[in-house]
């Protein structure tokens, strides 16, 4: 079972390549998940945004609300093109998923849940050291995640 994660970027998207490389012609599930901000996360998201709620309570609370609906549906809409592009890339068995928290947990939390052997995720690939290489989920995630494989994809992976 092989988890790959998207975050919305086109970085994301060239996991997706190397996850299919994985499980095309294997009797292997691929795990699509995306990880969202919460409702109390995106609220406070909303608050930030004086020159439209000019700071009122009722405006932040729906200004909160819309920006978390139209957040999950970009990441339903992102996971429905991610399993087609695994379906024609040979993948017989994808599913997806949407959970919402802090994206390093929970992605290291769904890997555990359903005992994914591999996770599949982009990094920048930035100079540096720890967290400027690896970014600061794909840090967590490599250093959390247990028995999993962890398979990060760098900028010139796609190229």
């Amino acid at each position: 079972r092989i988890l790959v994660t998207l975050d919305g970027s086109a970085l994301a998207r060239t996991a997706l390549t190397h996850a299919a490389k994985l499980g095309s012609g294997r009797p292997t599930e691929v795990r699509v998940l995306t990880v969202s901000y919460t409702p109390q996360q995106t609220r406070r998201e909303a608050e930030e945004q004086f020159e439209l709620t000019d700071g009122d309570a009722l405006r932040i609370d729906a200004l909160g609300k819309e920006m978390h609906f139209n957040r999950r549906h970009r990441a339903q809409d992102e996971l429905a093109r991610a399993e087609q592009e695994l379906r024609a890339a040979g993948v017989v068995a994808v599913q997806s998923d949407v959970v919402e928290g802090l994206a390093g947990n929970e992605i290291v939390d769904f890997a555990a849940a359903q005992q994914c052997d591999a996770i599949v995720m982009a990094t920048r690939g930035h100079g540096g050291l720890g967290r400027e290489v690896l970014g600061s989920v794909a840090e967590y995630v490599l250093r959390h995640a247990g028995d999993a494989a962890v398979i990060l994809v760098g900028p010139r992976a796609g190229s």
